[in-house]
């Protein structure tokens, strides 16, 4: 099953820039979970002819965006509550690819042409392209609830790499952190408070958060190779990832207050992803194990971990959105086979 979804994940870069590690979260030792929980209810679902279905995120009515595959390339989709599908496309796109919606159903995300850009859909279905000026390629990492998208940009010959933000409104800030040779936002809150990751000029990464006022404040796990900050919710809570020993990819959740703690699944074999956060400080995601088989993961506002997967998914399992609510949207499939299938979560 391919896991081309993971490019919603911040370290989706146009080619030719800088190789960058996987933002990514691991959340607690295995020995130390798991609360009894009730069964959840899981609901799959895929596109009518399509040749992969790929869920990556829901709002607070239950409608899922994502993408599906056919034999023109990459399509985005909407499906609702009541599982009726509207599929869509930004002008001239053969690759389309949703970031996250809006709980007024407003849509962001990226799409191909000759280059990648960034669009918005609002909810009658209307399609605003955008770039930052000067951009070559521009590629969505996330977006809040008010609708601001973040990400990053790149020249034509990728001599500049740096972070933004699209208001909603339309206008556009450029996020370069000075000395870096690459910045990126990977997610920002209804605060406007942005966090992300960037490159200083000996090649090590680095978080930062970005206050509403513009003021940077870099975030590094002690100890770290390399620190990388993925999301954060309205109460300012943030997940990410770092490298430990051997390289090893593991994570963190930073409180308000600036505590950090260090967190890791056992059975992971160094590759640990985080998706979301919401406003309960739910977060989702999904761990690569040494054999290859991925799971999905929940790590409750207490620390608690459950550890998941799709009935019949049992060998790939991959969430990428969570409302409110707490339910879940990803998708799932077999390993050693190509077509992908959405899922929805609920908790009994």
């Amino acid at each position: 099953m391919e896991l081309r979804s993971i490019r919603a994940l911040p370290e989706r870069v146009p080619a030719g820039l800088p190789a960058r590690c996987t933002a990514a979260i691991a959340l607690c030792f295995l020995a130390l979970c798991t609360p009894t929980m009730a069964a959840p209810a899981y609901t799959s679902f895929g596109i009518p002819e399509s040749d992969g279905t790929w869920g990556e995120g829901i709002n607070s009515a239950g409608i899922i965006v994502g993408d599906f595959a056919n034999d023109t390339g990459y399509r985005g989709f909407l499906r609702a509550a009541d599982g009726t599908i509207t599929d869509f496309d930004p002008p001239n796109s053969f690759e389309t690819f949703p970031v996250g919606i809006t709980d007024s159903n407003v849509v962001g995300g990226d799409f191909l042409d000759e280059f990648e850009h960034g669009f918005v859909r609002a909810a009658d279905g209307t399609i605003t392209v955008f770039d930052p000026p000067g951009s070559g390629n521009t590629f969505a990492n996330g977006m809040n609830e008010k609708g601001a998208i973040v990400g990053i940009w790149s020249t034509p010959d990728n001599s500049v790499t740096a972070g933004f933000v699209r208001e909603p409104n339309g206008h556009i800030t450029s996020i370069a952190i000075p000395g870096a040779i690459l910045t990126s936002a990977n997610g920002i809150n209804d605060h406007r408070v942005i966090v992300g990751s960037y490159y200083d000029s000996n090649n090590m990464s680095h978080g930062f958060i970005r206050a509403e006022d513009g003021t940077i404040t870099t975030l590094d796990v002690a100890g770290a190779t390399g620190t990388f900050a993925s999301v954060i919710n309205d109460s300012g809570i943030i997940a990410g990832g770092y490298l430990g020993a051997r390289n090893a990819e593991r994570g963190f959740v930073r409180t308000p207050d600036g505590t950090i703690a260090t967190v890791g699944f056992k059975d992971c074999h160094g590759l640990f992803y985080v998706a979301d956060i919401n406003d309960r400080g739910v977060i989702i995601g999904s761990c690569v194990t040494k054999s290859r088989q991925t799971f999905g993961y929940m790590r409750r506002a207490d620390g608690t971990l459950h550890k998941f997967a799709v009935p019949g998914g049992d060998e790939n399992t991959v969430p990428q959105g969570i409302n409110a609510a707490g339910v879940i949207a990803g998708f799932y499939g077999k390993q050693n086979t190509v077509q992908a299938l959405g899922f929805l979560r609920t908790q009994k």
